[in-house]
């Protein structure tokens, strides 16, 4: 692909403007490897192509047809199915701790792609302690000595299943946590900036027990935190997507690449261990949310036919497969039926505040792709998701559409 940029220069001492061409040297597309494991549970890896400029606006690109393995150097293999939209899965070698995995993918016209990680050692958390009526909380880390340890934190509230904002209290973190404020030239660096995942290395309290101090802001009831333990290479993935983010919209920041552990494309695939205290692990959360789901309301501006009365119903699987269909609307009631089915991942490491079900399917559609959001009903907890997708509709303009999906009863046992 070609990247072409117009510059236009304004003198108007001179009254004149003039306008330069450049063209920049030939980038080719790459595969984006998007994949991270713990022990015992399945494989499951997202492959998308990178896009031109040109391309903004157009479906994301997925790999449909490519050849994924997952290989251990204790002999295991793993070969992974694709469910659909670039998403594939594997539910045989499960990982285990103390292993080396390595990634393979082979894409006809790519270099080959291939990836290496373990999960880290297992995870020891003494004590999750809370105070203030549940505004502040400790957490003692029992952290391994002479190691280079990585820590992820996160905090999810019932019943909403929220995750809730919060800052780190440690002086001796207070570095660390300035790479999570946003850089404005007009406002000074915070050493406690409010974060929904803080990233931690154990350089300050090596081999040491180690109570990590959170102001939560306000109460919460019945909390439930999430302690990663992470590889080097899932530290560096995430937090140069929260530096990133940071930058963005200012003309003061420097650049901020995206680290990458892929070798031959870009992205991630890193293992992690995980401790959970409360009642909202990942485990009991996809549980809830399995089940068949069904389009009860929408609001879209500017109207679209399409978009307004496109009857949508799809079914998540304990396997991660999804099955349905999307009907557009004609005049005689026998509109084009389009097919939904592929898999569905769940996302609960994203820099919003919620669980994301993310959809991947390859049917050319505005409803490819998408992520729904995870809600719980305050009377019944039960499960119900929303969407907000900005797509572009016929005509070129932007659309939104607002939508919420409705849990058929007792169709959790799929």
């Amino acid at each position: 692909m070609y990247r072409l940029f117009a510059l236009i220069l304004f003198i108007p001492s001179l009254g004149c403007e003039a306008v330069l061409e450049i063209e920049l040297e030939r980038v080719s597309p790459e595969i984006v490897v998007t994949a991270v494991f713990t022990e015992n549970q399945p494989w499951q890896v997202l492959l998308q192509r990178t896009v031109a400029v040109h391309e903004e606006g157009l479906l994301p690109s997925t790999i449909e047809h490519a050849a994924v393995s997952v290989h251990g150097n204790d002999g295991s293999m793993a070969e992974l199915v694709h469910k659909g939209g670039g998403f594939y899965y594997g539910d045989t070698s499960l990982p285990q701790s103390g292993v080396a995995y390595t990634l393979s993918v082979e894409v006809d016209g790519y270099a080959r792609i291939h990836a290496t990680d373990q999960i880290p050692a297992e995870l020891k958390v003494q004590n999750v302690q809370y105070e203030d009526d549940g505004q502040r909380m400790q957490i003692t880390l029992e952290d391994e000595d002479g190691v280079n340890n990585y820590y992820a934190v996160s905090i999810f509230s019932s019943p909403q299943i929220i995750q809730q904002s919060f800052s780190v209290l440690n002086a001796e973190l207070s570095e660390q946590m300035k790479q999570f404020a946003v850089q404005d030239p007009f406002t000074p660096y915070s050493d406690r900036p409010q974060v929904d995942v803080a990233l931690i290395h154990d350089k300050p309290f090596d081999g040491k027990q180690f109570d990590l101090s959170l102001d939560l802001g306000f109460g919460s009831e019945d909390p439930t935190t999430h302690v990663r333990s992470v590889s080097k290479a899932y530290y560096d993935y995430f937090l140069s997507r929260v530096v990133q983010g940071n930058i963005i919209g200012s003309p003061f920041a420097e650049p901020a690449p995206l680290k990458s552990n892929v070798r031959g494309g870009q992205g991630i695939f890193a293992g992690y261990t995980l401790h959970v205290e409360g009642d909202l692990s990942p485990e009991n959360i996809k549980n809830r949310i399995i089940g068949t789901y069904y389009r009860s309301e929408a609001y879209v501006a500017p109207s679209d036919p399409d978009a307004i009365f496109a009857e949508i119903e799809f079914s998540l699987h304990q396997d991660h497969s999804v099955t349905g269909s999307l009907q557009y609307p004609s005049p005689n009631g026998s509109g084009a039926v389009i097919s939904l089915d592929g898999g569905y991942t769940i996302i609960d490491n994203s820099s919003r505040p919620y669980f994301l079900v993310q959809l991947h399917h390859g049917s050319d559609t505005f409803f490819r792709n998408v992520e729904l959001k995870v809600n719980a009903d305050f009377k019944d907890q039960s499960i119900y998701l929303t969407t907000d997708q900005t797509v572009i509709n016929r005509n070129g303009g932007s659309l939104t559409i607002l939508r919420t999906f409705v849990k058929r009863e007792n169709s959790g046992d799929i």
